[in-house]
């Protein structure tokens, strides 16, 4: 006779358990989907394990064919439990390869076979049988294919110390409780079939997975109502390996820094908050996720739903925020894509998404379109072709020709750094700078172009006409307080004399004159010649420059265009005026006409650069121009 309390308990456990999971908020992974099936599966699994036991106590009073049904049920049930844990484990270490194993065929084949076993028990008696007495007796089968389900439970156990190593550790251990408690109680119960716990036991293991792995609160941001970056980033997956179709809408609140300088972080905070509700508010709580500290995201799988919530998202924003007395309107930036579904892996489709974060930010309702999308795919092929470039030392040289204003003749050149790719061909600055700055590569740049130049020097005859070549610096360069040594080091490889080399400094750094100056000193003693890059663009003034060691000043291309206009004119000749009587040497960048030239002779401009002359060149057509 079977004790059915303990197993009643367990059911009525596992179904609060299953009422609560099955009807709260639950993130849709795949995860929570099995999950979601180990639990129903679990419930069915102890409802008909405890009522096919009732009706063993008292097979008496129930047709035979009704007690062979229900235990048929039980069993196709129970023993489909440990290869659905398997594939749940395989899920929680995210490593995909798993699911192609050749194990899982092996498990499939034995899944097959076991069920014909059990489908077949009224007839042959494998998995059990009732006797004449209508006693339940296990079949010849049952040890073996229990058996066989106890392995499966071992090897997800396996699975989760082996590859579980990105799990948290307390997720790992319960796993492995998970899994010793069921072939524990299993193993226990092929031993003593009377002692009937098993179904309690299942519900205790299944409530400890719940409360350390699928607990619905671990899916949410700290902050906000909304899911978390790390949540998104795991559903993001999912799609990509589903191959499904899906448009995301990126939201981004209007002057956060602003906002957080201004009214202080309690304020910001409360605004981040009320964005993560009216989110909520406008997809009527579907997937909407808090990106960065104020940035959130909403994933549609159609475009008109897209639209529908895009006008929603309209309409509740901008929102109002109180502060004392007043208050102020606080507006997002929209922005929001066509179908996505192409990505190779998680890497690439999270960096996509930061590109569109990053794009979103600069528009207050854009369409993330395929021009765009280009634009991001072309920015991490250069991307990867600038660091390819930096560590096999081959960026392109170009020398931009500046022409004495006095002689006409090209005394200095600027040297310009281009990247070249087979498939993109010529890649301009502007399309790399700005990276090379943002992952610290810009500190590789100036050395890198000091070296070609200087190479180019000594292995190139060129006229005496030709006395100098810059070399741009960044902030970072001039910050270095080992760059006169790098630099110095490069000249003195190439048996350059250092007078034959023209330092650029921009505007804004000149503004740090105070870290700079002792790395320029040393440049200068050894005969280097410092300049002064597109003055009149930022924040440097006569009296700033007239504390720098530098010789020449390049006054911006904007203001040579501002002097076609009278009043400007007056502007450029009185600072040109100015530079001359502080001894500085002048070149005007940007000269595309010849009264523009006129004008800078005129103003006793010291070197003119453009495109009036020549544009930039690569070294070999250099060599042509100046020799020729």
């Amino acid at each position: 006779m079977y004790n059915l309390s303990y197993n009643i308990v367990g059911f009525i456990f596992i179904v609060i358990l299953s009422c609560y999971f099955l009807f709260s908020p639950v993130f849709p992974n795949l995860s929570n989907r099995r999950y979601r099936l180990i639990l129903l599966l679990s419930a069915a699994s102890i409802g008909l394990d405890t009522l096919t036991a009732y009706t063993i106590n008292n097979a008496q009073h129930y047709p035979i064919a009704l007690n062979y049904a229900l235990n048929i049920i039980f069993f196709l049930l129970n023993l489909s439990l440990p290869y659905l844990f398997y594939q749940y484990t395989v899920i929680l270490t995210k490593i995909n390869s798993l699911k192609k194993k050749f194990i899982n065929k092996i498990f499939v084949l034995f899944y097959v076979f076991q069920t014909f076993i059990i489908l077949s028990t009224p007839i042959l008696h494998l998995m059990f049988y009732f006797d004449e007495n209508l006693i339940y007796t296990h079949g010849s089968l049952y040890v073996v294919i229990t058996g066989f389900d106890l392995i499966v439970m071992l090897i997800s156990g396996q699975t989760v110390i082996k590859y579980g190593q990105k799990m948290p550790k307390i997720q790992r251990v319960v796993v492995i409780v998970y899994t010793t408690l069921l072939i524990a109680i299993n193993f226990v119960q092929i031993l003593i079939p009377s002692l009937f716990i098993n179904g309690l036991i299942l519900s205790i293991a299944t409530f400890l997975m719940f409360l350390t792995i699928q607990n619905p609160s671990s899916y949410y941001d700290s902050l906000t109502p909304n899911y978390s970056r790390e949540t998104f980033l795991e559903y993001l997956e999912m799609l990509i390996l589903e191959k499904k179709h899906f448009q995301i809408i990126l939201i981004d609140i209007a002057e956060t820094r602003g906002i957080r300088k201004t009214f202080g972080e309690k304020i910001c905070s409360d605004i981040i908050k009320k964005t993560g509700q009216k989110v909520i508010n406008a997809t009527n709580r579907k997937l909407t996720f808090r990106m960065e500290d104020d940035i959130f995201c909403v994933i549609t799988f159609n475009k008109e739903k897209r639209d529908e919530v895009i006008a929603n998202l309209k309409h509740e924003f901008p929102l109002k925020q109180d502060y004392g007395d007043y208050s102020f309107d606080v507006d997002v930036y929209l922005n929001y894509t066509d179908s996505l579904y192409d990505f190779e892996n998680i890497n690439e489709a999270s960096r996509f998404i930061t590109d569109c974060i990053n794009l979103a930010k600069k528009h207050f309702l854009t369409l993330i379109n395929n021009d765009a999308i280009d634009s991001i795919k072309r920015n991490k092929q250069i991307e990867d072709i600038l660091e390819t470039s930096l560590l096999n030392r081959d960026v392109v040289v170009y020398l931009q020709p500046i022409i004495s204003t006095e002689t006409g003749i090209c005394r200095h050149a600027e040297a310009l750094v281009r990247l070249y790719d087979e498939d993109l061909g010529l890649i301009m600055p502007n399309e790399f700078i700005g990276m090379a700055e943002k992952d610290g590569n810009i500190t590789k740049l100036a050395p890198l172009m000091l070296e070609k130049v200087c190479k180019y020097l000594n292995e190139t005859e060129l006229p005496d006409t030709l006395e100098k070549i810059s070399i741009n610096l960044s902030v970072m360069d001039c910050l270095n307080p080992d760059f006169d040594k790098i630099a110095l080091d490069i000249l003195h490889k190439y048996s350059i004399n250092p007078n034959r080399i023209i330092f650029e400094i921009t505007e804004t750094v000149a503004t740090l004159a105070p870290q700079l100056k002792s790395t320029m000193i040393n440049l200068k003693k050894e005969g280097a010649t410092l300049a002064l890059d597109d003055f009149g663009s930022g924040y440097a003034n006569i009296d700033s420059i007239a504390k720098l060691p530098v010789d020449i000043i390049k006054i911006d291309k904007q203001f040579l265009d501002l002097a076609d206009k009278s009043r400007y004119k007056a502007l450029l000749e009185s600072v040109m005026v100015a530079l001359n009587k502080l001894q500085l040497e002048t070149v005007v960048e940007g000269v595309e006409r010849q009264e523009q030239a006129d004008l800078i002779k005129s103003f006793g401009g010291t070197y003119q650069q453009g495109y009036l002359y020549s544009k930039p060149l690569s070294l070999e057509d250099f060599t042509k121009f100046i020799n020729n």
